[in-house]
């Protein structure tokens, strides 16, 4: 079932133990999935990689033979089955001790914090003893959850976003399910179908077939969600208002925001040659005897020609660090509508450079008195994006020179040539160089004076 996905998880070896827990969690109409751990079976059925769980209830004693003894051996297989259950990219959750060990709880947290990756660490490890849940009359298990989540400050934001999302999604959904009853002398499945056809034809136009309906389809939903989540603040809006403001007193020496600007403006999931480009891709500039209809350069000399000012010293000191770590690039530039009304002949692009940011002071953008001609103004043909940082501790920024204008015919064996995207620029960055190329394309000159 692809229904798999919980927000509570509990992990216990004992299948009698791990039922009081959830039933405690269901009779207050919460969500709940129950593991039961056997070490070989459990093993057996490989990595889980649940995302979007939040709470875990975990015994500390997973081994269960009676002899807890110093905890090292329980505490490996707790961290395996945290390992197993979570994937990469599970998100912050809470992670709550259920046993009859409780005293041991913190000496695991400690063991945790210690050997697991900082994506599956929990985010706040608090601890229950099972004595105080198996009777009836025991403690209310649902308060004490919600207490541990109110403690969570600006994660707790985040989650209310993430519930916000789901919502709106639902909301969505039932909307076009509405729609689609409205449909007379259909049948339920042909008029869904309807619906669905006509947004994904929406989106794609002309170009819409098999291979892309499902891209287009999402891609108008996800438009129509994010109107539907903004209609989904929480109940505490002002309360988490505040906390975010206070982020602005929050001082840090380290260097982050390049990395939130590669998340806002930059997409580096691979693409199908094959399938054509779509605007903003962006692609590595083909070495020289490369066989398409490009120019055929020597590109690290047309890099520092077009993009960089060096004199003939640092030239010298900086060429081979400059060759080694600075990249020339094509970016995919034809106007999405001739994409989605077939109107597209060739693929337009713009020649851009990748430049460390250590290289920034050589490029036209920054240094403004090399030449003469460019002397106190910036040369206005060039346009640079925000910096940004990858996994890598090494920052960047892409420069695009208006004066540089390229065009492929869109056949498979050239779009092959040219290999796969390294990313796409996404559609904010790309509006915005869009429109300074534009302004760049309709300038207003001196065509001739007469006397």
């Amino acid at each position: 079932m692809p229904l798999k996905v919980p927000r509570i998880l509990i992990v216990d070896d004992k299948e009698e133990d791990g039922i009081i827990i959830a039933k405690s969690i269901w009779d207050s109409g919460y969500a709940v999935r129950f593991i039961n751990y056997d070490p070989e079976s459990f093993l057996a059925k490989g990595e889980q990689n649940l995302q979007g769980v939040r709470v875990i209830f975990m015994d500390i004693d997973l081994i269960g033979d009676g002899t807890f003894g110093s905890g090292s051996k329980n505490f490996s297989a707790v961290q395996q089955a945290l390992g197993y259950c979570l994937g990469e990219k599970n998100g912050p959750y809470v992670l709550i001790t259920w046993s009859s060990y409780d005293e041991q709880a913190e000496d695991l947290f400690e063991f945790l914090r210690k050997r697991m990756s900082p994506e599956k660490r929990p985010i706040l490890c608090k601890r229950l003893n099972k004595e105080d849940y198996r009777s009836p009359g025991g403690a209310n298990l649902v308060e004490k959850i919600n207490e541990f989540m109110q403690n969570l400050g600006s994660i707790k934001c985040l989650i209310e976003w993430e519930k916000s999302i789901q919502y709106a999604a639902c909301e969505t959904i039932q909307e076009l399910i509405n729609i689609a009853a409205t449909l007379k002398g259909k049948e339920p499945e042909d008029a869904i179908k309807s619906v669905l056809y006509s947004l994904a034809e929406a989106e794609g136009e002309q170009t819409l077939d098999r291979s892309n309906a499902c891209k287009h389809l999402y891609s108008l939903l996800l438009q129509i969600l994010h109107d539907q989540a903004i209609n989904h603040l929480p109940e505490i809006e002002e309360a988490f208002g505040e906390l975010i403001c206070s982020g602005k007193e929050v001082q840090t020496e380290e260097k982050w925001y390049q990395r939130i600007n590669s998340i806002l403006h930059l997409d580096f999931k691979g693409s199908d040659p094959a399938a054509g480009h779509s605007p903003g891709d962006v692609f590595k500039y083909p070495e020289r005897g490369h066989g398409l209809p490009v120019p055929d350069e020597d590109i690290n000399k047309f890099l520092r020609g077009r993009f960089m000012s060096l004199g003939e010293e640092e030239k010298e000191k900086y060429r081979a660090k400059i060759e080694a770590d600075c990249q020339l690039l094509l970016v995919e530039i034809t106007p999405p509508c001739d994409y989605s009304q077939r109107k597209k002949v060739w693929n337009r692009y713009i020649v851009a450079a990748k430049i460390p940011c250590k290289f920034v002071k050589f490029t036209w953008v920054y240094n403004r008195k090399r030449d003469s001609r460019e002397k106190g103004r910036q040369p206005d043909y060039l346009w640079s994006t925000p910096e940004f940082q990858e996994s890598t501790p090494d920052r960047y920024v892409i420069i695009f020179n208006s004066r540089l204008i390229l065009s492929m015919p869109q056949e498979k064996e050239f779009l092959e040539k040219l290999g796969k995207r390294l990313f796409r620029i996404r559609q904010p960055l790309l509006s915005d160089m869009i429109g300074w190329l534009a302004r760049q394309a309709s300038r207003i000159g001196h065509v001739s004076v007469k006397s």
